[in-house]
């Protein structure tokens, strides 16, 4: 049975990943505290994954906020109290590149030729971010962030969202993104069908011998959800 609805994840996978914007911003950000830019680079990103599980529903916080909140508690955990204007200083490269990401040549091919269903996107992001960079993508049917579920993945409750604003079950549904944690577990967890886009092409580990169907670019995804519908 063929999918009613195919959501897509956006940064990383319809759009150009981060890694090269995050490793500057470590390294400015380890200079200044004078510590290991790789130790500073994980603290960061535990930090901010943990204010993401913590910040939800009600307690809601938009990821411009948690990047910010996260980076001043690693800088001062490190004993360098770092001013707002500086923090903001020290995180535009990252503020930018949610704005002006550049989309993928095969995410504009896909989405210019996808006819098996409606796409949506379902994207851990700031609404006004995302919005500044649809223009650089075909039109899609709908568009649902983290801001709008007042989670982030991989809450299940942003896959909800998505399921109640298409009138759709899980079942009903494929869902394709490059984070194995994010994407293929939050989806999975809502219970709809997952697709991991392994673009890098990582280590065999665990994820390798669990039944999730993997593709390493989007030009392969419609035979990928063809078979899935067999």
């Amino acid at each position: 049975m063929r999918p009613s609805a195919l959501f897509m994840d956006c940064y990383g996978t319809l759009l150009e990943g981060d890694r090269g914007v995050i490793e500057a911003v470590t390294h400015a950000a380890a200079r200044r505290a004078g510590v290991d830019q790789q130790l500073l680079d994980r603290a960061w990103w535990q930090r901010f994954r943990a204010l993401c599980a913590q910040r939800t529903g009600d307690a809601f916080g938009a990821q411009r906020d948690l990047e910010l909140e996260a980076m001043a508690d690693v800088l001062r955990d490190l004993g360098d109290d770092v001013s707002s204007g500086e923090l903001v200083d020290l995180l535009e490269p990252l503020f930018c590149y949610w704005r002006t990401a550049a989309p993928f040549a095969d995410a504009i091919a896909l989405l210019r030729r996808w006819t098996i269903c409606p796409v949506v996107i379902v994207s851990n992001i700031d609404s006004a971010d995302l919005h500044q960079v649809l223009p650089s993508l075909p039109r899609v049917a709908g568009v649902v962030t983290s801001q709008d579920a007042r989670a982030y993945k991989p809450d299940a409750a942003v896959f909800r969202h998505a399921l109640a604003m298409t009138g759709l079950s899980p079942d009903r549904v494929v869902h394709v993104g490059d984070s194995w944690e994010s994407d293929v577990l939050g989806a999975a967890g809502a219970g709809i069908t997952p697709v991991w886009l392994d673009r890098g092409g990582a280590v065999p580990s665990e994820r390798d011998r669990m039944a999730v169907a993997r593709i390493s670019a989007l030009s392969q995804l419609e035979e990928c959800v063809e078979s899935l519908s067999e």
